[in-house]
């Protein structure tokens, strides 16, 4: 009678035994998914870290290259504005060549001519209406030398402003 239960009784705790080691692996494995789980989530968060990362680093190019389109932009507005900078220095330029130009022509043609005194023309005058008829040539004489002389000062001056501002 013995041998029987004793047989049951020994596979019966051989088989306790074996549920109990195979529980205790099961709640290792549990253990394990669990840590993977946790694992897994960590990855997650990072890869999200990642990703949130690069999104920033996307913009921040999209952006640079915003900048660098503006910075393009701007340069050649820059350029139009040296350019027409440089050719009112080219005008003003050639505007103080032609008037120096004239003005040598006429102070030379004074000089091949002879200077003539204000007063000798003066005392030139055959009559009353020719006196004044010279004074008023002298007078416009003297307005046309004024008005050369203007123009010279301004056209350097404007050449030396567009000189200024296409330096700057």
């Amino acid at each position: 009678n013995g041998l029987p239960g004793e047989v049951n009784a020994a596979s019966s705790s051989e088989i306790k035994d074996q549920l109990d080691k195979l529980e205790e692996e099961n709640e290792k494995i549990e253990a394990e998914l669990e840590a993977l789980k946790g694992q897994f989530s960590e990855n997650l968060d990072e890869m999200k870290a990642v990703v949130q990362q690069k999104d920033t680093v996307d913009q921040e190019i999209a952006l640079l290259y915003q900048q660098t389109e503006n910075l393009n932009t701007q340069l050649s507005a820059y350029s139009l504005l040296i350019a027409d900078k440089q050719d009112e220095l080219n005008l003003a330029q050639e505007r103080l060549d032609t008037l120096n130009e004239q003005n040598k022509a006429r102070i030379r043609a004074m000089e091949e001519d002879g200077v003539v005194s204000y007063w000798s023309v003066l005392f030139k005058a055959t009559s009353f209406a020719d006196l004044l008829s010279r004074i008023d040539f002298i007078n416009e004489v003297m307005e046309y030398n004024q008005t050369v002389i203007a123009d010279l000062r301004a056209v350097r001056a404007q050449l030396a402003e567009s000189r200024t501002q296409l330096e700057e």
